[in-house]
């Protein structure tokens, strides 16, 4: 139990994000005395999030995908206004856009202390020159600036990230720190029987272009017309809202073309993992840290990604799985290709990504490391 309890106010976009990735570091901040308010968009999650004991306070006025001035404006005088009523000793803002707001409003409320969770840079930090080159020089501009409070810390899942603000100058190295992926749950995930007559890939994330859906798509058609057996299972919905999604018809149509199979949404995604031969994430977003490499390495599964930040964070080239270049299906075919005509290679990577998982990837080893930086601001 913290010597230190305090009321802490986490802010991040929706609430089915917070419940998908951060509930088990919820539970652990109450658990250990705090009493721990979230704000965020609420869609259907509240009712489970409020019954670990974190109090939910809806936000109205956040559009997330909107870069309208107004919109932005209208939000930071909805949050100002409730951070000055809630008074919170800390402050932990989950993600880029929630980082950016949240940490000005932190700043202008004189809010004691803060921690913000970089879990990755987003579609901002894609992009390149023009527009893009602006809003990241505005974006990195604002950080820097409120960053600058000694009792703030930028927490990270991977090194790109962290060496990359670092050599920006947007935060200094002593208040950068690195904490790994939110990891796993070691036991909901795990091996289990691999009986499949033909083995089968699993790629499981929203179904957002930059998520390398397509390239994915591309490298099943050159093992289809090399004869290599295979079934590439798509797990995911498209992204509403989101530029760079899929639409249900292109997926549908992908389907169609007997390359890929698409099964949307899956409910018991662990057990599919746990009789699936292959991870696959062909991504050129910047992740954070993927979950779905975290989970698919906790279910004893060889994996195939890119060089994206994070990735490399989870994935020993030929040692738990491949490495390939973003966008390059060619590539990514042949390291699917070894895997997929090589059994015992499956299994000897496999065994290696639960060892990985439970050494470096579990749920607890993230929660302590977000609360020793928590400890260190209080």
């Amino acid at each position: 139990m913290s010597s230190n309890r305090c009321r802490i106010l986490i802010f991040t976009q929706n609430d089915w994000f917070f419940h998908l990735h951060f509930m088990h570091l919820g539970s652990a901040l109450v658990e250990d005395g705090h009493e721990v308010i979230l704000t965020c968009n609420v869609d259907k999650h509240q009712d489970a999030i409020e019954a670990i004991g974190i109090n939910v306070h809806p936000l109205q006025r956040l559009r997330v995908s909107s870069l309208d001035v107004r919109d932005q404006l209208l939000f930071l005088v909805e949050f100002y206004q409730l951070v000055r009523e809630l008074k919170p000793d800390v402050a932990i803002f989950l993600s880029p856009k929630p980082i950016l707001l949240g940490s000005f409003v932190a700043r202008l409320a004189a809010v004691p202390a803060f921690l913000s969770i970089v879990t990755g840079l987003g579609f901002l930090f894609l992009g390149q020159g023009g527009r893009y080159a602006l809003l990241q020089r505005i974006v990195m501009g604002i950080w820097k600036w409120t960053h600058s409070l000694d009792r703030s810390r930028m927490l990270f899942e991977n090194r790109t990230d962290r060496e990359f603000l670092i050599e920006s100058g947007v935060v200094p190295a002593h208040r950068a720190v690195l904490i790994g992926g939110e990891g796993t749950d070691l036991d909901l995930f795990h091996p289990g029987k691999r009986e499949n007559d033909v083995p089968v890939i699993v790629f499981g994330a929203r179904m957002i272009r930059e998520k390398g859906v397509e390239v994915l798509v591309e490298a099943a058609r050159i093992l289809r017309k090399q004869q290599v057996p295979y079934r590439v299972l798509l797990c995911g919905s498209p992204d509403p809202g989101n530029p760079s999604t899929l639409t249900a018809e292109e997926l549908t149509g992908y389907a169609e073309e007997g390359v890929v199979e698409w099964l949307g949404h899956v409910d018991n995604f662990a057990e599919l993992l746990a009789t699936a031969d292959i991870g696959c994430l062909p991504t050129y977003y910047r992740e954070g840290m993927p979950k779905f490499l975290m989970d698919a390495a906790a279910a004893g599964l060889p994996l195939v990604t890119t060089n994206a930040p994070g990735c490399e964070d989870v994935v020993e080239h030929g040692v738990n799985g491949f490495i390939v270049p973003k966008r390059d299906a060619v590539s990514l075919a042949e390291a699917l290709a070894v895997l997929l005509q090589n059994p015992e290679k499956r299994i000897a990577m496999g065994k290696a990504s639960r060892e990985r998982a439970e050494a470096e990837f579990s749920h607890d080893k993230y929660a302590n490391n977000v609360m020793a930086a928590l400890a260190d601001v209080l």
